[in-house]
């Protein structure tokens, strides 16, 4: 895979590129939202998975879209081979784990950098109810990996380094997750209401252009009766009105203009019966 040269540099935590200190992406990603997360325990070791899915959306964010911001390559896969495996006294082979090497690389200031590390899973393996095969080893392996590398750059230290054993830690960031949630929301939803007050208002522009330019009454009354729809949909009552005082107003200029049109055709025709 060829190097990508002139990427533009990423931002992290609102500072321009060049003012990155060493620690600067590791203390931007490395609290995990718990929504993302789930407890697990195999038997033999207990812990806290972070959703692969969350970890890539963050990568995404600090880096860019995948294959243009980050991405990785798999260097090496392999099964490795395990302890013995038997059916009765019959020894049918060994059990199997799969190995994938991977490298991760990002951009960061316009140049690029890897990472490197390894994922595992069972391929091959004695269960309580028999020996199983999993036929998506290769898949979890490089998802392992893949959660690995981003580790070494920080993503979800907190569950890592342990924090996540501290009840106490992961309620005060739930909290903290919570709340920023609610703001992003309320945010999305006041730009929305922006946007639709926006397209109201040219649309409402657009009824009272036509109006305007309309050469008969039916015209006016029928473009009159769309605006009023259009005002009644966006609980904009006093529109209704000055939509309303507009109509009259462009009915009484046409009566106007019809009678000042009809006198001087009269006058006319006066002029012309006293000649």
């Amino acid at each position: 895979m060829t190097n990508t040269a002139k990427v533009q540099a990423v931002t992290v935590q609102g500072q321009p590129a060049q003012e990155h200190n060493e620690l600067a992406i590791w203390t931007e990603v490395e609290r995990t939202d718990n929504q993302f997360t789930k407890a697990y325990d195999n038997g033999s070791f207990k812990g806290t998975s972070i959703n692969a899915m969350w970890l890539v959306k963050q990568c995404t964010r600090v880096f860019g879209p995948a294959g243009k911001g980050w991405g990785y390559t798999i260097v090496d896969e392999r099964f490795d081979e395990g302890e013995p495996l038997f059916m009765g006294n019959e020894r049918i082979g060994n059990s199997k784990i799969h190995t994938l090497r991977l490298q991760f690389w990002y951009v960061l200031d316009g140049q690029r950098h890897t990472v490197e590390h390894y994922g595992h899973t069972p391929f091959v393996f004695r269960t309580r109810n028999g020996i199983k095969t999993d036929p998506e080893a290769s898949k979890k392996s490089l998802t392992d990996a893949l959660k690995k590398c981003l580790s070494m750059l920080g993503f979800g230290a907190d569950v890592w380094m342990g924090q996540y054993d501290d009840p106490e830690y992961v309620a005060e960031l739930s909290q903290e997750f919570s709340e920023a949630k609610q703001a992003e929301r309320a945010k999305e939803a006041e730009e929305k209401a922006l946007s639709r007050h926006e397209q109201y208002i040219q649309e409402l522009t657009e009824y009272r252009e036509r109006m305007e330019a309309a050469t008969t009454k039916k015209a006016i009354v029928t473009l009159y009766n769309g605006a009023v729809m259009l005002a009644q949909r966006n609980n904009r009552q006093n529109d209704i009105l000055s939509i309303q005082k507009f109509k009259e107003e462009l009915l009484e200029a046409m009566d106007a203009k019809r009678r000042a049109a009809a006198e001087a055709k009269t006058e006319t025709t006066n002029q012309e019966q006293t000649a």
